[in-house]
């Protein structure tokens, strides 16, 4: 009843001032729960931490890759690959690149573009800094159940 008894800039000013910025904190929370998802697969868990640490942190590289990387393994390869063109100018480190390389291959490869997948694997190994192949591919190789 106390709704209609207030004016609606009473109401519209409460929901600005409860929507608040979150502190460092609770962002640094957020993404040690999006993380722990994601190491025990529970990757709708994950996406749901993402969105609420993005709606925050838009431009969060890792957080982008991340959620791309969730969208992967839920076997949603078109989503995916289109949410990677989205992010691409909004990747600046040399890491960020290496993963968003490394998903883009792994996309590919799912799609069925083999030999692009092959060539931009060979640029990623080319970034990273004094590995062999058998340790960049090891890096690379997914965990199976």
């Amino acid at each position: 009843m106390r709704e209609f008894t207030r004016s609606h800039t009473d109401i519209k000013q409460q929901a600005r001032s409860s929507e608040s910025p979150m502190s460092e904190q609770q962002l640094d929370v957020l993404r040690v729960v999006y993380y722990v998802n994601i190491q025990y697969r529970k990757y709708k868990s994950a996406l749901r931490a993402l969105s609420v640490l993005l709606t925050f942190e838009k431009d969060d590289e890792l957080a982008l890759l991340a959620t791309v990387f969730c969208y992967f393994s839920l076997k949603r390869y078109r989503k995916s690959a289109n949410l990677l063109k989205s992010i691409k100018r909004k990747i600046h480190s040399d890491h960020g690149r290496t993963m968003y390389d490394y998903l883009e291959a792994l996309i590919l490869t799912e799609i069925g573009s083999r030999s692009e997948a092959r060539m931009i694997y060979q640029r990623a190994k080319n970034k990273l800094p004094q590995t062999s192949d058998e340790d960049f591919l090891a890096t690379l190789a997914p965990d199976e159940d």
